[in-house]
């Protein structure tokens, strides 16, 4: 019987770590900013505003779902999302693909949010090979590219590079637009929830003041 501590010795790490932690942490950025939108919207009674908040909430989410930390081995795929480790054998994955600084796997029997898993690479090793290659050059592939074609060998795994990658310009996009999205919906946000809420408060200094003399009256308020 194998001793487990070999078996994890085995497995060699697929992505680069800080990178995954980069993006959960950029994540719960734009999730908690959201939902504080959501909660502002519902308070000040925005619905066209809360149901805008809610949509680009659900993107959010489903856009970052993919993104997964692991390794692998002969047997198969060790990865986490977030929190549970998950195990994908090699015959449940259609194809890899080598997106410049990200690998991207996409498995067979799966829905549209859990059929693709993206791990980072450690883009200051990985991108001047890739654009090298796709320009025409000889730069070695990274080691954790030919150590997946070889565990793959024996299945019907296709391991391909692309010769144009945009992912890392839209994931660029895609976070420029939404931090300006929250910068714009923070401001439109506190702006209702300071005109419904300034009202009350005046209310309540002018109830409180009642007793007030006339000619104190104006220092108070």
């Amino acid at each position: 019987m194998a001793d487990p501590s070999e078996s994890s010795l085995r497995r060699w790490p697929i992505d680069f770590h800080f990178g995954w932690m980069a993006v959960r942490a950029l994540q719960s950025f734009y999730v908690i900013a959201f939902l504080k939108f959501v909660y502002i919207d519902q308070e000040s009674g925005d619905w066209l505003s809360l149901v805008s908040s809610l949509i680009i909430l659900g993107l959010i989410l489903a856009f970052f779902h993919r993104f997964a930390t692991g390794a692998c081995d002969s047997e198969g795929i060790f990865y986490r999302r977030y929190f549970y480790e998950n195990r994908v054998p090699w015959s449940d994955v259609r194809e890899v693909q080598w997106h410049g600084g990200k690998l991207r796997f996409v498995l067979a029997k799966r829905n549209f949010l859990n059929r693709n898993l993206d791990f980072i690479l450690n883009p200051f090793t990985t991108l001047p090979s890739y654009w090298s290659q796709a320009l025409g050059g000889h730069s070695p592939t990274p080691a954790i590219l030919e150590r997946i074609k070889a565990f793959a060998m024996e299945t019907s795994v296709g391991v391909r590079a692309p010769k144009q990658s945009g992912s890392l310009l839209r994931f660029v996009a895609i976070s420029l637009i939404l931090f300006h999205r929250t910068l714009s919906h923070g401001y439109h946000s506190t702006q209702i929830l300071e005109r419904t809420v300034a009202p009350s408060a005046l209310f309540v200094v002018l109830d409180e003041g009642k007793d007030i003399e006339a000619g104190k009256f104006c220092a108070a308020v």
